[in-house]
């Protein structure tokens, strides 16, 4: 099988053990995995490297990407910033604009007096790197494998030092929205957890992303059977009576192209449909 240039996943010929980073995932992140598979969203981030610069570590370890102007582009795909499609979700700097599983929340920061101070990115286990904007603001992005945030500080540099913070909100805000975004603030902060989730529905995404990476490929319906179930089962069921292993590798391949080309973005407000 040839390779097709743009081709993001796993290296093939992959195992199913490949994607098994998938299940340990939150839901934005997982938006990710499928949009990144997206072409017209390869394309758009390759016109928009011209003068981006070189991703970064902090002293810590921790990624810093530094973004010298906007791209009203990016917008267009539910992101701050454009994010390399190269990038599995564990390693990508994720910043999407205002959506529910990945609330932003605001502060403005000053140098912390002595040792006290609110908060250190160096000591945050959930913090998965920082973008600099162009304005000089910080987005410090947080996540575990249930829930991801974003903390956008303005004033004193945090990826300087510890810093104080006072939180900024806009207008009057929704109470219940705005205790539930403290409440995945404060487990992030404090007890951030690493967890695979093998439910039913979570195995069906994953599914659906190595199906996708098997198509792109040019892989056969039970060549997307045998990576998934293996090859002794397939030999089994694949012409047995009913046609189920056929009929979930063919959901498989929908639902992953439904989700890739638009279908993310119910993932991003905390649904998810499943192709029929």
């Amino acid at each position: 099988m040839s390779m097709p240039r743009f081709y993001v996943g796993p290296r093939w010929p992959a195992s199913i053990a490949a994607y098994d980073y998938v299940l340990t995932l939150s839901p934005s992140d997982l938006a990710w995995e499928f949009l990144r598979r997206n072409a017209q969203y390869q394309r758009a981030y390759r016109l928009s490297r011209r003068g981006s610069e070189r991703p970064g570590r902090l002293r810590g370890g921790h990624p810093i990407v530094r973004v010298r102007r906007r791209t009203v582009r990016s917008i267009a795909w539910g992101l701050n910033t454009f994010v390399d499609p190269a990038l599995p979700a564990p390693e990508a700097p994720l910043c999407w604009l205002a959506c529910s599983t990945a609330p932003i929340l605001e502060a403005l920061c000053c140098r912390a007096p002595g040792s006290t101070f609110d908060l250190a990115i160096a000591n945050l286990r959930s913090a998965k790197g920082v973008i600099v904007g162009p304005g000089r603001e910080e987005y410090v992005l947080l996540g575990d494998s249930d829930f991801s945030f974003t903390l956008r500080l303005r004033g004193s540099r945090a990826i300087c030092g510890p810093v104080c913070t006072t939180f900024l909100l806009r207008g009057i805000p929704q109470a219940t929205k705005l205790a539930a975004d403290f409440a995945t603030f404060g487990v992030l902060l404090h007890a951030p957890m690493q967890r695979g989730h093998r439910s039913h529905h979570r195995l069906l995404l994953r599914d659906a992303l190595v199906a996708l990476d098997a198509r792109c490929i040019g892989a056969s319906h039970r060549d997307v059977a045998e990576l998934i179930f293996g090859g002794e089962r397939v030999r089994e069921a694949w012409s047995g009576r009913g046609g189920w292993l056929k009929e979930r590798v063919r959901r498989a391949i929908a639902t992953g192209e439904m989700l890739r080309d638009g279908g993310y973005r119910g993932a991003l407000e905390g649904s998810c449909r499943f192709a029929r």
